[in-house]
């Protein structure tokens, strides 16, 4: 993976509807599905140094108005470093909606083993079956850094 362009979620036009699907395309799953590699790794800001993601997640970003998942899961999984407070440099990110509207943000070391777990009472998150997605630890052209990619992208 290359790193070509980096931006900030922070640059991101706010949505003019309080409904994300609204602004969906027709078959979101089957467009992530198309991601299966990055031409850009984009920064989350100077609070997260060392967290980077693949077009696939901006394009996740973009649809579903959901930079509070990618910014909720980065907090938790750049405290972690292989070597130092983690063996490994891998992790799952899931999003787990429920029917009564509420969520549940799960990390895991991709084994099974549950690392970190979030309750969210509301969300606005589009796709009912929630999401996976993959934190892998690597070098890029900022330094070392976990990246967050679609399942489709590793």
């Amino acid at each position: 993976m290359t790193s070509t362009n980096e931006t900030n979620t922070n640059n991101n036009e706010p949505r003019g509807s309080s409904h994300p699907e609204a602004h969906l395309p027709a078959d979101l799953e089957g467009q992530l599905a198309h991601f299966t590699g990055t031409e850009s790794v984009y920064g989350l800001g100077p609070l997260f140094r060392n967290a980077v993601y693949t077009d696939g997640v901006n394009f996740l970003i973009e649809k579903a108005a959901c930079a509070w998942l990618v910014t909720d899961a980065m907090a938790w999984v750049v405290q972690k470093g292989p070597g130092k407070n983690y063996d490994d440099g891998f992790m799952t990110v899931e999003l787990h909606p429920k029917e009564e509207g509420a969520a549940d943000l799960v990390i895991t070391d991709g084994n099974g083993t549950t690392l970190y777990t979030q309750h969210y009472t509301a969300h606005t998150f589009p796709l009912t079956n929630g999401i996976k997605m993959y934190a892998v630890w690597g070098e890029f052209s900022r330094g070392p850094a976990w990246m967050l990619m679609l399942t489709s992208e590793y």
